[in-house]
């Protein structure tokens, strides 16, 4: 098996690494920053076809802002956006919705609005293809050094399976990973479960696995997953994740080499 160090750090011998996608692999910010400011744009548009008061929706929007963590800076990658899946966003945005007033139904009902005509007009924004999610620098590099060896790659993310595979296609990387686990996969992450059963469609052990992921609930669920080895990735975000796990950390992939 080859080796894998760490600014010249021997971490160990892999048959396979699991990755993160958005934040870890991809460059998702403005994207993500995008498409949450167009959630938000649908929910002012609807809020008021609804009937509700400017002050009412000025203070849903100080709140949806907060939650799913538009900061000055930028977009903060501890919050929902940048962690949760679709479904968990949408869920805090109908929670967000029914402090209006509305009902649990008419909440969800509204927030599946919200989604559907921000989608619409985030994918038809011309300038969205711009703005779509590439390869951080040396990301590419580390990928085909894995391949070469014969290193299984695999990426566990919370985006859709339509959005994993879009992902994939638009970064050329078909011949790269060998499988993948989604938002759509059950148990999603961070469940460690997802974790064993991608391993297990890659026909590998967790103990001969790398999981490389850029959030505090990536770092967990790998290590209650049994992963051998875990590292978290800090150079995702203008403004840097929070992750406790001190061990193994990084912000540059060219910071990674294999032997």
């Amino acid at each position: 098996m080859p080796q894998i160090l760490l600014r010249g750090r021997p971490l160990g011998c892999f048959k396979g690494v699991l990755f993160d996608k958005d934040g870890t692999l991809s460059n998702s910010e403005k994207y993500l920053l995008t498409l949450s400011k167009s959630r938000i744009n649908q929910t002012i548009i609807l809020l008021k076809k609804e009937g509700l008061s400017e002050k009412t929706i000025n203070k849903t929007i100080i709140l949806m802002e907060e939650i799913y963590g538009i900061r000055k800076k930028g977009l903060s990658p501890n919050e929902s956006i940048a962690i949760g899946s679709r479904q968990e966003n949408l869920l805090s945005t109908a929670t967000i919705l029914s402090l209006t007033g509305l009902n649990w139904a008419q909440s969800i009902a509204l927030a599946n609005k919200i989604f559907i005509a921000a989608d619409f007009d985030h994918y038809s924004n011309q300038n969205t293809k711009t703005i779509e999610r590439p390869l951080f620098p040396g990301a590419l590099d580390f990928l085909q050094k894995l391949k070469s060896k014969e290193v299984k790659c695999a990426v566990i993310s919370n985006d859709t399976k339509k959005g994993i595979e879009s992902f994939i296609k638009m970064n050329k990387l078909d011949h790269i990973f060998s499988s993948f686990w989604s938002a759509d996969d059950k148990p999603s992450k961070p469940n460690p479960n997802a974790v064993h059963k991608l391993c297990k469609k890659i026909n590998l052990k967790e103990s001969q696995c790398m999981l490389i992921g850029d959030a505090e609930t990536d770092i967990k669920m790998a290590i209650d997953a049994d992963i051998k080895t875990v590292i978290g990735f800090l150079g995702g975000w203008k403004i840097q994740p929070q992750i406790s796990f001190k061990k193994y950390l990084f912000k540059n992939w060219n910071e990674l080499s294999i032997k």
